[in-house]
């Protein structure tokens, strides 16, 4: 209902069911009131960013996972979200999924992939995920990817010392499969909470700190590869040297 009625008159002769589905009187409601309410969008001076931008809290309200930024400066709505005690971040769109990593003293170390569009949103708890991992020591980040070719989002938690876990989220969550060890044994990960990795052109990069390197898992392939970290802030050279202060981001 999204597209415009140019296009779903060439859709029609893909196939009767298709046809069927766009000649619909349920379907044809559907965009009418779509488009309807894109033009009174438009028209309206007070359409602005405020009409886009989604506010979400960590956890989730039960029954209002997330509000457009709109409703929480209305005066009408009274209920304003909780504020949220613990560092959060959150990655960039990843095929319209972001990913919300926080970590917090009762709950651990979590994930929520939260879809904007639908405001549809799934939590993950590490703890939950995979018990046999301790993911509270810092020595585990799980990241958000892409696979092009079949079309599905992964996650990726990369452990040290350990075999990784995938999961394709079109499958049962609760099923992981395993891939091979990095070609390095990271002593230290940040968590994701914290070092965010970022997914770029199919892999998904994370920062090491000792040794110190970036860690390229490529999601189709399902292996990593080590890349090499540019000299460390204010000593002149890579390897193991961790004696600078600060946190380094990837970007």
């Amino acid at each position: 209902h999204r597209l415009p009625a140019r296009t779903l008159g060439r859709l029609k002769s893909v196939c009767r069911s298709w046809r069927t589905v766009i000649e619909s009187d349920r379907f044809a409601s559907a965009h009418n009131e779509h488009h309807r309410r894109l033009a009174d969008a438009a028209s309206s001076p007070s359409s602005s960013l405020a009409d886009r931008v989604i506010f979400t809290c960590c956890p989730p309200l039960e029954d209002e996972p997330a509000v457009p930024l709109r409703l929480c400066l209305a005066s009408a709505f009274v209920m304003m979200p909780p504020l949220m005690n613990s560092r959060v971040v959150v990655s960039k769109p990843c095929h319209g999924l972001a990913q919300v990593m926080s970590r917090s003293r009762c709950c651990g170390e979590r994930t929520e992939l939260f879809n904007p569009v639908t405001r549809a949103h799934r939590i993950f708890v590490m703890d939950d995920v995979d018990r046999s991992l301790d993911v509270s020591s810092g020595s585990s980040s799980i990241g958000l990817g892409y696979d092009q070719s079949r079309q599905e989002h992964v996650l990726v938690l990369l452990a040290a010392g350990t075999e990784c876990k995938v999961w394709r989220l079109r499958e049962d969550v609760g099923r992981a499969r395993t891939v091979p060890a990095p070609p390095i044994t990271p002593r230290f990960l940040p968590s994701a909470s914290t070092v965010p990795p970022v997914y770029i052109d199919g892999r998904i990069h994370w920062m090491c700190c000792s040794p110190r390197a970036i860690l390229a898992f490529c999601v189709r392939a399902g292996a990593f590869q080590v890349v090499p970290a540019p000299p460390a802030p204010g000593t002149g050279g890579g390897g193991d040297d961790t004696s600078g202060t600060g946190t380094e981001f990837l970007v």
